[in-house]
């Protein structure tokens, strides 16, 4: 892939465009079957983001950017679907105060994956799938960052993710994807020794939570994972 990225300040606005142009190939081999497939695929992505900076530190932003995977799932007659597309929509505020060293971020999202592969309707399960799959997500997050002094660093963050199977063939629309976790949260502290025979050695901690995800299955399938 090959892209570019520009950054343009006007008094206190910040203005962010890029644009990445990708290209996959792929080959696959069945072994059982006997056949081979292959996929020869161009994708032009993009991200624009706005920022107003405030005086005081205050910082809201908009952005909006797009995206595309490529996947191993193939159709009937064992050609690689093509890849999945997301488009994501991010609204939030960054506020860095003048008095002491610190950065707080607060952002809402909403992105949304096209093309997930899922069941081929017209042949039995198993035997091909197709890309008409959509899976949503919306979120929240927040995060933290600060120096008290100079040899203390720390960083905190939370996540409230709500995601969801919104188009599937296979019985799974109105499920939760697999194993992703409806909370997350971590902090970590470093204390770094600034001088005397230990300067420049860093001792820290961290901890991490990881909230109740899902299996992925529907009906009587379904089950929680415990965070």
């Amino acid at each position: 892939g090959v892209y570019a990225q520009d950054q343009i300040a006007l008094d206190n606005w910040r203005l962010v465009l890029s644009g990445r142009e990708d290209r996959v190939n792929s080959d696959q081999l069945d072994r059982l079957g006997g056949s081979t497939s292959s996929l020869d695929e161009s994708k032009f992505t993009g991200r624009a983001g706005l920022l107003y900076l405030f005086p005081n530190g205050v910082a809201p932003y908009y952005s909006f950017s797009t995206s595309f995977q490529p996947q191993t799932a193939t159709d009937r007659y064992g050609n690689v679907l093509q890849p999945t597309q997301g488009r994501q929509s991010e609204l939030g505020v960054k506020y860095q105060p003048n008095a002491w060293n610190a950065l707080v971020t607060a952002a809402v999202y909403d992105l949304h994956q096209t093309n997930v592969a899922t069941q081929d309707p017209s042949v039995p399960v198993g035997l091909g799938d197709i890309a008409a799959g959509e899976v949503r997500s919306r979120g929240v997050e927040l995060e933290g960052s600060a120096h008290p002094i100079q040899a203390l660093a720390l960083k905190a963050s939370y996540t409230f993710l709500d995601n969801l199977v919104v188009k599937d063939n296979s019985g799974l629309q109105g499920t939760r994807p697999y194993g992703v976790p409806r909370q997350t949260a971590n902090a970590y502290a470093i204390y770094t020794f600034q001088d005397g025979p230990v300067g420049g050695l860093g001792v820290g901690g961290a901890v991490r939570y990881l909230g109740e995800n899902f299996n992925g299955a529907a009906g009587a399938d379904a089950l929680t994972i415990p965070g």
